[in-house]
């Protein structure tokens, strides 16, 4: 009975002594040390105790188990029917590791052709491995087709791209394409001379904004088409010989056809139709002297001003006469502008001129005797 007592007066102490532990924990600001730590391996964890060194409070805790640390023992290399391994051992502990390798490829030998191929059907050819005897098959890519030679079904034209086609002699496949009539100047085509010497034609009849670089790109493309339209032609685009006329001249090929040889035109002297007056123009032609090529145009009488006319020391003076007389009220800046040329008009009708706008001979003289 004696013995009892004392047990439980033990335990009643125990629990005394640990709830003032407690109370002491909670209210100790805890200044925390690590008392004992155990690294861990690759086969068993660690552990780290930290105590506080103002009170009796301490904590454990489980570290990460460590890797592996594993070093390359061996290569069994793979066949075609049994996959290899690479081993590994761990410096720590001793464990061995496989790393499964992939099946290797067959290895074949000398390829027999069973299917012969065609322009029409690939073939086939087969092989046997040289360490299994498993079968292989591949395909063998189509022949090309051994065609004839090119034959013409539609002409070109001056105008117009032409037709030819060809056959395969084995399956008959028809094969067409489309060709220019020689001399045509089309996008397809590199850099070259020809195409400059059209630039510079277009640039003259103000439907090309552009430098002359020999490029037919999708500017000089859309210069020829406003050219051909103005000329009534379909606007293709493509500088066929038709569009070429003015530019180059014509030569006739050995059966009498005539081809457009990209060579500029060499003309002669004007040949005078109408001559030109102090009021209007005049009509001249001339040809070239190898082809024939008659160029026929209007021009200006000598000291004729017109619109577009830019940067002139003549257009400046006839500026200048027209701010004197209270025509315009500008600057002179020798550019033949939209208010140049409406106070020409505007003078041409007050001197009972034809209102051209452009300022012929005649309507300088009459300017300046105003």
């Amino acid at each position: 009975m004696i013995k009892r007592c004392w047990l439980i007066v033990a335990a009643l102490l125990l629990i005394f002594a640990g709830v003032a532990l407690a109370q002491e924990g909670a209210a100790c600001e805890h200044k925390l040390y690590v008392r004992e730590r155990v690294e861990s391996t690759c086969t068993r964890h660690g552990w780290e105790i930290v105590a506080c060194e103002k009170c009796t409070y301490s904590r454990s805790t489980n570290l990460e188990i460590a890797r592996h640390d594993w070093t390359f023992l061996t290569e069994v290399k793979s066949t075609c029917t049994t996959q290899g391994y690479n081993k590994y051992e761990c410096k720590s502990c001793h464990t061995f590791m496989k790393e499964e390798l992939e099946l290797g490829k067959h290895t074949y030998g000398t390829w027999k052709v069973v299917l012969e191929p065609t322009c029409t059907e690939k073939g086939t050819r087969v092989s046997y491995c040289l360490h299994c005897g498993a079968k292989g098959a591949a395909s063998i890519d189509k022949l090309p087709h051994p065609f004839d030679g090119w034959t013409v079904i539609r002409e070109a034209t001056d105008r117009s791209t032409g037709v030819e086609e060809r056959v395969c002699s084995a399956c008959r496949l028809v094969e067409s394409r489309q060709f220019y009539p020689r001399g045509t100047l089309h996008p397809e085509m590199e850099k070259n001379e020809s195409v400059q010497i059209l630039q510079a034609f277009l640039i003259e009849k103000g439907l090309l904004n552009s430098r002359i670089d020999g490029d037919y790109g999708k500017k000089t493309q859309e210069a020829v088409k406003k050219y051909q339209q103005l000329k009534g032609y379909e606007p293709t685009g493509i500088a066929f010989p038709q569009t070429l006329v003015p530019l180059f001249c014509t030569s006739q090929d050995k059966d009498g056809t005539e081809i457009m040889t990209n060579t500029p035109h060499v003309y002669g002297d004007w040949t005078i139709f109408e001559q030109a007056t102090a009021s209007a123009q005049g009509l001249r032609s001339h040809e070239c002297v190898f082809c024939s090529y008659k160029c026929e145009e209007t021009y200006d009488p000598s000291g004729t001003l017109r619109p577009g006319m830019e940067d002139s020391e003549e257009v400046k003076a006839l500026q200048r006469l027209l701010i004197d007389k209270k025509i315009i009220s500008t600057i002179a800046d020798g550019d033949y502008g939209a208010r140049t040329e409406l106070g020409v008009k505007t003078f041409q009708q007050m001197a009972g001129l034809e209102p051209t706008g452009i300022c012929y001979p005649e309507t300088m003289e009459a300017l300046k005797n105003w």
